[in-house]
């Protein structure tokens, strides 16, 4: 799988993920260049187009924005407790979240909260047990966001470095 054969979200949290952390250790100029330097083999050069042309108006707004107040902002029932079905939907907001990060994993998390919930039941678990079990499997990658995709996405070996 490669070039058009990628989803387009994947395309753009790939490029969001590298760019964010050269823009807040180095700003924009640095943030646009390494977006242009790795055009046409990590990134889609069609998005580093775009984003290029729009860095800093995109920069200059998400830099207006303290993420925990907008959260905080955005929850108006302060201290709601969710549903059980409220918790799968956010549980498998994130599980599809993880696997956009790379196109190799469209689907993972749920595919393995699926066999874990199947395979939960078939040792005897009842379904509070079997349900914990396949939540914590949607949840099982959140790691890899942590992660360049520079890494996950490698072909070969690791290196030391």
């Amino acid at each position: 799988m490669g070039g058009e054969d990628i989803l387009i979200p994947s395309r753009l949290v790939n490029l969001a993920d590298v760019v964010e952390m050269f823009h807040r250790t180095a700003g924009v100029d640095a943030a646009v260049t390494v977006a242009a330097q790795r055009a046409g083999t990590q990134f889609d050069p069609a998005v580093v187009d775009a984003f290029s042309g729009e860095a800093t108006a995109l920069f200059a707004e998400l830099d207006g924005v303290n993420c925990w107040d907008a959260v905080m902002a955005a929850n108006p029932a302060g201290d709601m407790r969710v549903t059980d079905d409220e918790l799968d939907n956010v549980l498998e907001a994130f599980a599809d979240f993880v696997d956009v990060k790379s196109p190799y994993t469209i689907g993972h998390s749920r595919g393995v909260a699926d066999l874990a919930e199947e395979g939960a039941r078939t040792c005897g678990l009842d379904d509070g047990e079997a349900t914990t079990v396949r939540r914590a499997a949607l949840v099982h990658d959140l790691g890899r966001l942590g992660v360049s995709n520079s890494i996950w996405d490698k072909r070969g070996p690791l290196g030391p470095g």
